[in-house]
Order: C-alpha cells, then sequence, then structure tokens
C-alpha cells in the first residue's frame, strides 16, 4: 500500500489547488480481517457534509483532517508538546498566542465567539446591565462588557476562558466547528496565513478538551510561538526621520536627507495610509516599525467604512 507521507503529500497538494475531499484508504490484507477502512483523509469542509454512519467504518485516530481555510499544513511548523491536564500552562499557551493575533483582530474574534456560545444574549444578558446581568459562564472577575470595550488583560482572559472552561463544559465538538467557521468567516488575514494556522493550533486545545477518549492521551503538539516572535524582530522596515523626530526618538538609525526613500519606491504600505488619509510618513512609519500587523487593522478600518458597509 501507498505509505501514509505519500497519501499526506497528495492530499497537501490538493488543498493548495483549492480541492475539497476526502479518501478512504483500505490495506489489502487488513481487509480480510477488518471491514473498517486502514485510513481517511478529509478536509474540514466536506466532513460536515458526509452523513455520520461514513465515519463509523475508519477508526478515529487514523483520520486526518485538514483545514478548508488553510494552505499551508501545520506539520510546516515547529511544533511544541502542551500537557493540557495542567489548566495553568495550557491557559498561559493560549495567551500567548492570542496576543500574537493583537487586539483588533481579537475583539472581533470575541464577539463571533459569544454569538454561537450565546446566541440570543443581547435579550438575556444584556451588557447595558453591567455585572447584574452576567451569564453564569462568563468570568467571575472580568467585567460584563463587550469585548471591544474591556481592557486588553480581561479580553485575553474571556477568550482563554471560552477556549479551555466553557467549551469543555459544553462539551459538543460542534460547538467548536461553529466557532472555527465564524473565526476564518471574519477574514481578519488574508495577508497573514501563518496567523490562521495559529487560530488552528488554538482550536486543536479544546477539541481535546472536549473528548474523554483523547484526554487519556492528553499532550499534544501545539506550534511553537517562538517562531511568530523570532518572524516579528526579522521585520525591520526602513525609516525616514526629521531632525525633530530624531530628537524624539534616538534610537532610530541616521538617514540622511541624500538617503531618504524617493515617493516612487516607498514601501508598499505607504499606499494603505494615503488611502485612509494618513500623515505624515514619519508617524506611519514609526508605526508599522511597532507593530508589524498594522497592515491588516487598515484592511479592516477600510472595509467597516466602505459604501456598502453601511448599507
Amino acid at each position: 500500500m501507498m505509505s501514509t507521507n505519500k497519501f499526506n503529500e497528495i492530499a497537501v497538494f490538493l488543498l493548495k489547488e483549492g480541492y475539497e475531499f476526502s479518501i478512504f484508504v483500505k490495506d489489502k490484507i487488513e481487509s480480510k480481517s477488518n471491514h473498517k477502512f486502514s485510513q481517511a483523509y478529509v478536509t474540514t469542509a466536506v466532513e460536515n457534509i458526509l452523513p455520520m454512519g461514513v465515519w463509523d467504518l475508519v477508526d478515529n485516530e487514523k483520520i486526518t483532517k485538514y483545514d478548508s481555510k488553510l494552505c499551508t499544513p501545520q506539520a510546516n511548523y515547529p511544533t511544541i508538546p502542551l500537557f493540557l491536564k495542567n489548566l495553568s500552562i495550557t491557559e498561559r499557551y493560549i495567551h500567548g498566542a492570542l496576543k500574537l493575533l493583537r487586539q483588533v483582530p481579537c475583539k472581533a474574534i470575541a464577539k463571533a465567539w459569544i454569538k454561537v456560545i450565546e446566541p440570543r444574549k443581547k435579550t438575556k444578558y444584556p451588557y447595558i446591565k453591567g455585572d447584574i446581568s452576567k451569564p453564569s459562564w462568563w468570568p467571575h472577575d472580568v467585567e460584563h462588557r463587550e469585548p471591544d470595550h474591556l481592557q486588553k488583560a480581561d479580553r485575553l482572559k474571556l477568550m482563554c476562558s471560552i477556549l479551555i472552561k466553557v467549551l469543555p463544559e459544553i462539551g459538543r465538538l460542534e460547538v467548536i466547528e461553529e466557532l472555527v467557521r465564524s473565526t476564518f468567516a471574519l477574514s481578519l488575514f488574508k495577508r497573514d496565513p501563518d496567523k490562521d494556522n495559529l487560530i488552528s493550533s488554538i482550536f486543536e486545545i479544546p477539541k481535546v478538551l472536549c473528548n474523554p477518549v483523547k484526554m487519556e492521551k492528553p499532550t499534544i503538539e501545539v506550534i511553537d510561538l517562538s517562531y511568530f516572535k523570532k518572524r516579528c524582530k526579522s521585520m525591520n522596515p526602513t525609516v525616514i526621520t526629521t531632525s525633530r523626530e530624531r530628537h524624539r526618538h534616538p534610537h532610530l538609525p541616521q538617514i540622511t536627507e541624500g538617503t531618504q526613500t524617493p515617493p516612487s519606491t516607498a514601501p508598499r504600505s505607504m499606499s494603505h495610509f494615503e488611502r485612509c488619509n494618513l500623515s505624515p510618513p514619519v508617524l506611519i512609519n514609526l508605526l508599522v516599525e511597532n507593530d508589524p500587523d498594522l497592515d491588516n487593522y487598515i484592511d479592516i478600518i477600510n472595509i467597516t467604512s466602505s459604501p456598502s458597509s453601511r448599507n
């Protein structure tokens, strides 16, 4: 029979080409003594439309799933083992991962999650009543406010609680899958598939926590967050400074007027800021240096401020 690695290569190729698929493989030797398939390879989109009875034909641990939203397989990233029974360490990992996503996307993600967990929240637990109307699953030490209005620390605490406490208490895999769909439907990281892969890695945690069988072996492989930290440090855009900015920011590299970047060769990110009528260029470069994800935020601003989004 063709090796598992070979099937994986084929599956990844199909995914990159934009195909959805389900492949069930049966070993000729095993087929004489076992009616089940040896392996299954399936994308998440196809998984959701196949009849439930299909999954009785293959053991759960023999199913390899591929996220339909992603083009880069998670296996390409450096990973670390995470022991899920230690909730303190697990929460620290999720907290660090969410911080890497930045807080503008986290606000939108948190709101999407709450809509899935509590569909009628606005009528049953309105924010306007404050902590008096706080739902039972809301963290007791987090103020009952909309995610946009929470402090960063409280917002991250709320999101961590949803992933490692609320979802396991609900105990339904379909709720987690709905959270996954609602998160990727936001399309927050169109230019950064690495962030989409990081989100997928985070969602593997509640999927295991909700599965008593998988929790018998509670250590899973998750993306090593240092990969993203190193990537951020490697980003060092050219900064054009004036004498005033040199005085205010002495750490910036000295660039003389003769070596300034001409308008025609300015970094691509400038066009996004120009569309938003932001100035001056010095401020823009400083913002980009301190927040590599600012391009993503500008995309969100453009979407929400477009005429079609107001209708």
